[in-house]
């Protein structure tokens, strides 16, 4: 059953961005039901910035549990995550994804200038997307700690593929 927007904070949180919306993880298959919200926050002079693992990542094999096949297909997500959201991104100005290909991604998250959306990643990839998600406003510190994290990531990984609109 899908959710309304009262009931589903990150839709919510998506339609509710007004100047920046920050987004990054490696279960982000879920998101791609949110194309065309994010592609209206865009519009709407709303700038929207994504991380996603980059599949050669030396971190990707320690991130998850799992290995050979399905590690091979853990990668092949992200790179069709990228792939998604990059064309959505060459498309759409005011939305650029980048590959992490430095650091690493522990966690998956979305952030706004007001709150986060928080969701943990474990190491058993049984779990992946499906662990609780946590909200909480700007002045937390977990907030805090997020958002240095995720601009710590972006700076690091500014030479790393991105997709961006040229228009």
């Amino acid at each position: 059953m899908a959710l309304s927007d009262q009931e589903n904070p990150l839709l919510a949180m998506i339609r509710s961005s007004t100047t920046q919306l920050d987004i990054m993880g490696a279960a982000l298959k879920n998101w791609k039901r949110f194309e065309d919200d994010i592609k209206a926050v865009a519009a709407r002079d709303c700038n929207v910035r994504m991380l996603i693992p980059d599949k050669d990542n030396e971190a990707v094999g320690s991130f998850v549990s799992c290995q050979g096949k399905q590690l091979e297909a853990f990668k092949l997500t992200l790179d069709h995550l990228f792939t998604f959201f990059g064309a959505i991104a060459s498309t759409t100005p005011l939305i650029t994804v980048r590959k992490v290909t430095k650091g690493m991604v522990k966690f998956g998250c979305a952030l706004t200038d007001k709150e986060l959306l928080y969701q943990p990643s474990f190491y058993d990839f049984s779990t992946m997307g499906e662990t609780p998600l946590f909200q909480t406003d700007s002045k937390s510190t977990l907030y805090q700690a997020a958002r240095d994290d995720f601009e710590l990531l972006w700076k690091l990984n500014e030479a790393s593929d991105s997709a961006t609109c040229e228009s």
